[in-house]
């Protein structure tokens, strides 16, 4: 004899409804993506005000150059771009 599973382990029609929106969302956003080659998600991202990396560096840097400036001193130069013999050539 089966023992019945307790009654809340069972979702309503209208939760279990709401479940396949999930993935149906997921595969639209991946499509479109593919087609496109440019995310929604990213999209919606950056209108919330979320930054790259890059602009966060480059952010970071022009700071840096302007308190340099202000002390007196030359700016340091661009992390991201390295001088001298050991640097990678472009």
């Amino acid at each position: 004899m089966r023992c019945a599973p307790p009654r809340w382990a069972e979702p309503c029609r209208s939760c279990a409804r709401s479940w396949v929106l999930l993935p149906l969302a997921a595969a639209a956003m991946l499509a479109l993506q593919a087609a496109t080659g440019d995310s929604a998600l990213r999209v919606v991202l950056r209108r919330r005000g979320f930054r790259t990396a890059a602009e966060i560096e480059a952010e970071s840097h022009a700071l840096s150059a302007l308190l340099e400036r202000e002390e007196g001193r030359a700016p340091a130069p661009s992390p991201t771009r390295r001088t001298g013999p050991d640097a990678a050539p472009i």
